[in-house]
């Protein structure tokens, strides 16, 4: 609920800010809201050791500006989870909350949580997950992906919130355990 009310916070913020009269906003110091998501992928070999360190940035998706606006009118988010994939080979690994109602598989893992604490000064939400691979593969892209329950009460729907592409992919070997932590700050 915190999460929500952060978020809801935040958005209303930037809403206002873009409501101010334009004579008003010449006279003021740019500003907005900015959602960051930065990522760190680590990939440990079966006896601990790092084999492989990754953090970069990823992008607010047009869907997830969408569902910013939808909290902002009362809906509210019911699930995350995070895909981790290489469309090229069809590979796709994904962390669902332990509260999914959805079935694992040799590539779905119930071990995603979410947590809320500072960061740097700023308030942050982060997902955090993990699993062993199950055969050899790359990482190539990455996504959120919210389970939006709409304000109405009607049906729950799964909507991209953040993606990147990575330049470089991220190589994974089967029995590997590949750990994933989004954390999302605003500005």
């Amino acid at each position: 609920m915190l999460n929500r009310v952060s978020l809801v916070l935040g958005v209303t913020a930037c809403c206002l800010a873009a409501l101010t009269p334009s004579s008003a906003h010449s006279q003021l110091p740019a500003q907005g809201i900015v959602v960051h998501g930065h990522w760190v992928i680590e990939v440990r070999n079966p006896d601990g050791k790092v084999q492989y360190h990754r953090e970069f940035e990823n992008a607010l998706t047009s869907f997830g500006e969408g569902l910013m606006a939808q909290l902002l009118e009362g809906a509210h988010v019911d699930l995350w989870e995070v895909q981790v994939s290489n469309f090229a080979t069809s590979t796709s690994y994904v962390l669902l909350e332990a509260r999914d109602s959805r079935t694992t598989g040799p590539t779905v893992f119930k071990n995603l949580t979410r947590t809320r604490r500072r960061v740097d000064g700023h308030e942050a939400f982060i997902l955090q997950g993990s699993f062993v691979a199950s055969q050899d593969a790359s990482i190539t892209q990455v996504e959120t992906v919210q389970w939006l329950i709409e304000a109405d009460g009607g049906h729950i729907r799964p909507a991209d919130f953040t993606s990147a592409v990575l330049e470089t992919a991220v190589p994974i070997q089967q029995t590997q355990t590949v750990s994933v932590t989004v954390t999302f700050t605003f500005s």
